[in-house]
């Protein structure tokens, strides 16, 4: 651990004395030094990159934030409409159109209508209108299926057992 911490320590030093070394010979002779060419070569590219990555964050972020803000609430309503649509559609096929229906147009009233249906489906109420109910809330039964006679299976002789010989 010392040791590599010790090589490690030398190794930055060393860096450092020649970058300042570089730097010197580069001021004197008026040329750039390789060492230093190759460092501001990966500067501006590291520059570019970075410029790149913030690009593409920006442009990323706001095609998110309109994505969640907009785009996706005005997809989710339209599907929610046509959920209610398929489910009212489903509705109405199976129980009928109940809003002009003459049941509820009676002269005792919306309340006394659903208190009068509940008192046939516990089996204590009659029902007077027997035409208008069958014709209003009428569902549509399944046809009852045809009688298919199976044929009788055959009954199977139990599996023998294999013995096997072995000859020594």
């Amino acid at each position: 651990m010392f040791v590599t911490s010790l090589s490690l320590f030398i190794l930055s030093g060393l860096t450092i004395a020649l970058l300042t070394l570089a730097k010197r010979f580069e001021l004197k002779g008026r040329k750039a030094v390789f060492l230093l060419r190759t460092i501001s070569r990966g500067d501006d590219r590291a520059k570019d990159l970075h410029h790149k990555f913030l690009h593409f964050y920006a442009v990323g972020k706001d095609k998110l934030v309109f994505f969640l803000l907009k785009s996706l609430p005005m997809k989710l309503k339209k599907k929610a409409l046509v959920v209610l649509a398929h489910i009212g559609e489903k509705g109405e096929k199976y129980f009928g159109n109940m809003r002009n229906s003459r049941l509820i147009r009676r002269e005792e009233g919306l309340s006394q209508f659903f208190k009068n249906i509940g008192e046939v489906e516990k089996g204590n109420g009659e029902i007077h209108d027997v035409g208008f109910m069958i014709e209003d809330l009428r569902i549509e039964q399944e046809p009852e299926p045809l009688i298919v006679l199976e044929k009788p299976k055959r009954k199977r002789a139990p599996r023998k057992k294999k013995v096997v010989v072995n000859y020594l």
